[in-house]
């Protein structure tokens, strides 16, 4: 469920339902294993995949938007 449709925010120092998302693209290589500062947020996972395959994963999830901004990111990115 998107973090708006939820009864309360996850942390009391989150806004609630309303929120911004910055997303971003580029090319990344994964330097260790996921770090989180003392009194962060839990890493549960990292996973790279190619653009495609994020696609995929996040249609599966139920999150169409988020794939369309993949799509949208790799057409922007072939057209450089």
């Amino acid at each position: 469920m998107p973090a708006h449709e939820a009864g309360a925010p996850y942390r009391a120092h989150l806004p609630h339902p309303d929120y911004d998302c910055l997303y971003g693209y580029g090319e990344v290589e994964l330097a260790g294993p996921p770090e989180a500062a003392d009194g962060g947020e839990r890493i549960m996972a990292v996973e790279v995949m190619a653009p495609e395959q994020a696609v995929a994963f996040l249609t599966r999830q139920g999150r169409p938007w988020e794939a369309d901004l993949y799509r949208l990111a790799t057409r922007l990115r072939r057209s450089v």
